[in-house]
């Protein structure tokens, strides 16, 4: 039976960070939306007047974007256990996802909005700042709760141990006993 529960806690735990990414992606995505129109509205008044959403904005910001997001994340390796991840190679695995990510909507979204390259670096940028600040921020709170549990003990892998003269019990009493190893 651990060993169900675990499996179910670790699909959970991969659900849970997919949920938590759904959410950045939106929340960044709508914060930078009402940047970006405040911010050509100031540039061009006539143009960019300040509006409220319509119904391709919510189709945007509450389907494609998150799920680009997701899919983005999915294929980079992101969703596999996060008992065995390492937070340090999760923040560059998710640089280089937001790093692309970011220039492939600004590219896709916004490049044409104003001709000048400043303005499509400038928002690139902020949108950048702003989407993987989130990420991160979310990212590194569930992988340190992941730890934390498997620091508990809630979390479990199976190991086979061999050895021969009693080599294999020293062993494991060496790392039942050793208050340094994460999961003990």
């Amino acid at each position: 039976t651990t060993r169900m529960n675990n499996a179910k806690i670790k699909n959970s735990s991969a659900k849970i960070l997919v949920l938590f990414d759904y959410i950045t992606a939106f929340v960044a995505w709508f914060i930078f939306w009402h940047y970006r129109q405040k911010y050509l509205n100031e540039l061009y008044p006539e143009i960019y007047p300040l509006r409220i959403w319509w119904l391709r904005d919510w189709v945007l910001s509450l389907g494609i974007i998150p799920g680009f997001w997701l899919f983005l994340y999915y294929i980079n390796g992101t969703y596999f256990d996060l008992y065995r991840k390492s937070r340090l190679h999760e923040v560059y695995r998710s640089m280089i996802s937001c790093t692309l990510g970011c220039l492939a909507i600004g590219l896709t979204a916004f490049a044409n909005d104003v001709d000048s390259f400043k303005y499509f670096f400038q928002l690139t940028l902020w949108y950048f700042i702003t989407h993987t600040g989130l990420v991160l921020l979310s990212r590194l709170m569930i992988l340190s709760w992941a730890k934390r549990r498997l620091a508990q003990g809630k979390i479990s892998y199976n190991t086979i141990i061999v050895g021969g003269n009693g080599k294999a019990s020293q062993l494991f009493q060496e790392i039942k006993n050793n208050k340094n190893i994460v999961g003990k």
